[in-house]
């Protein structure tokens, strides 16, 4: 009886176990997170070496690992030399190929080149030698930010070129890059004179390309010491060769053209005949025209400006010919506000008796057309004490051009009430004649202004409460609008500034605001 119990007891016991191990996991041990590191004292020859007279380095390292993608991720500066990557076990061959040069410190970066096999945790690690009796020891150091954002810019490549090169568009003479903060830092630099140049490596060739963002300085950098610079070097987009941007058609007959500059002074041909632009659509660098479409499914669009010209092939889809007009209207306003409608068509006429304007949804009112263009129409609204308008246009309403089927809408426009939104008087004596002055929420442009030089004030009204910021743009060729650089002509893009603090909007406030010179970036 006994034995048969303890045979239960020990059958319980091997139950209990085979049904935690079921249900339960194996725990291998916290994650590896380290990357692998090579042992400085076991590689041969040692980092930091002087009078080095070899063509192979064995590098140790602490763990297995697996080799990334060596030819792009492993590179010498100066860049004279060729590496051939070998992994064997927990060693690293690198094989130079090619000439020494004398009194020469060189350094050998592995930019994520060496992975653990389990996590592929990787680092960037550097490998230091001489041929000469010392190793070079001057640092330079700044900060990549972008142009328009004022952001710092990470993983951007910065190259040092000699004060000889006769071209920029090759390897660099030494090579570093940015980190989460923008940072950068040269180290084993010789004395002398070089250009400052730094890209965004696309193609990962280690080569600034016309094509690829770009930042650089004008003037050499005389290194006799260590310098950390302050000045922070600016990145920015290639200059467009390109005038016309995009050519958007909007049923039946209206085409904006986005350009990659200012077109507010260009003229159009369109099929060889001159056609003047009718309405500007939010920018100077965006323009609607209304050329005669009628029988045609393709246009030729040539765009002057200057001594410039631009063409684009415009399609026209047959479906998009007979759709109604596209209205163009505010939908908010004050009361100290005519509405203006525009359309996508040209407006031939319009029918003052098939239009009713009601306020509060239900009480008529009178208006009248206070002026018409060839694709809008003014009114006039008689009676402002309303929260809202509903704008009736019945059949008739308007004559289009183009369009010739019935056509009726329903607007509705809102009155802004001055308890619910906020102004914004903004000091201009801290800013320059010619500066744009725009107000960013919640990442879009609210408002823009002009400094003219004369005003001491400007007020921005009906903002919805909230956080705003301000930027300013040094408009320095005075053309309304942000301008990028040009490395070829040595052109700086246009300087931005934004400023640090936010602005607090709430409702039935008035703010002053006063920049503080020190709180700009």
């Amino acid at each position: 009886m006994h034995m048969v119990k303890h045979l239960l007891l020990v059958i319980t016991l091997l139950f209990l176990v085979f049904s935690c191990a079921i249900q339960g996991s194996i725990d291998g041990g916290p994650k590896d997170i380290q990357a692998p590191a090579y042992n400085t004292d076991k590689s041969s020859p040692k980092n930091e070496s002087i009078l080095f007279n070899t063509n192979e380095i064995h590098l140790k390292f602490d763990e297995f690992f697996k080799l990334n993608n060596p030819t792009t991720n492993i590179f010498i500066v100066p860049n004279n030399l060729k590496i051939d990557a070998v992994a064997k076990d927990k060693e690293l061959i690198l094989k130079l190929v090619g000439e020494l040069q004398k009194e020469t410190t060189y350094a050998i970066y592995l930019n994520n080149a060496v992975q653990d096999i389990h996590e592929g945790n990787d680092s960037l690690l550097s490998y230091v030698f001489s041929t000469g009796k010392w190793i070079d020891s001057l640092m330079y150091s700044g900060t990549i930010l972008d142009a328009f954002k004022r952001t710092p810019l990470k993983d951007i490549t910065v190259g040092l070129y000699s004060d000889t090169c006769t071209t920029y568009f090759q390897k660099a003479h030494y090579f570093t890059s940015t980190n989460e903060t923008g940072n950068f830092t040269f180290k084993y630099l010789k004395s002398g004179k070089y250009k400052v140049i730094a890209f965004k490596d696309v193609n990962k060739d280690l080569v600034p390309q016309e094509h690829e963002n770009l930042g650089f300085k004008k003037e050499f950098i005389q290194l006799d010491k260590t310098i950390k610079d302050s000045v922070p070097m600016v990145l920015f987009s290639p200059k467009p060769k390109r005038i016309i941007k995009s050519v958007t058609f909007i049923r039946p007959n209206q085409f904006i053209v986005s350009a990659n500059e200012t077109i507010d002074n260009a003229t159009f041909t369109v099929e060889g005949i001159a056609i003047k632009p009718l309405m500007n659509v939010h920018r100077p660098d965006s323009i609607s025209i209304f050329p005669n479409i009628k029988g045609k499914d393709t246009l030729k669009l040539k765009l002057f400006v200057g001594n410039k010209m631009d063409s684009a092939l415009v399609r026209i889809p047959a479906k998009d010919l007979t759709k109604i007009p596209k209205l163009y209207y505010p939908t908010l306003i004050d009361t100290t506000e005519n509405i203006t409608i525009s359309a996508s068509d040209f407006i031939n006429k319009i029918n003052v008796d098939s239009i009713q304007i009601n306020g509060n949804d239900s009480i008529k009112t009178s208006y009248e057309v206070i002026h018409k263009s060839d694709n809008s129409f003014t009114l006039k609204v008689q009676n402002k004490k309303y929260k809202n308008l509903t704008i009736k246009l019945l059949q008739n309403s308007i004559d289009f051009s183009n369009y010739k089927d019935k056509f009726s809408s329903t607007i509705n426009i809102n009155y802004i009430n001055p308890t619910s939104v906020g102004i914004l008087n903004v000091n201009t004596s801290n800013l320059n004649k010619g500066e744009i002055v725009e107000l960013i929420y919640n990442d879009k442009v609210v408002n823009r202004y002009i400094v003219t030089g004369t005003d001491k004030t400007y007020a921005i009204r009906n903002l919805e409460k909230g956080n705003y910021f301000f930027r300013v743009i040094k408009d320095d060729n005075q053309n309304g609008r942000w301008d990028t650089g040009d490395f070829k002509n040595q052109q700086y893009p246009e300087q931005v500034r934004w400023y640090n603090d936010p602005i607090v909007v709430r409702p039935n406030w008035e703010v002053d605001v006063v920049f503080d010179p020190t709180k700009w970036r």
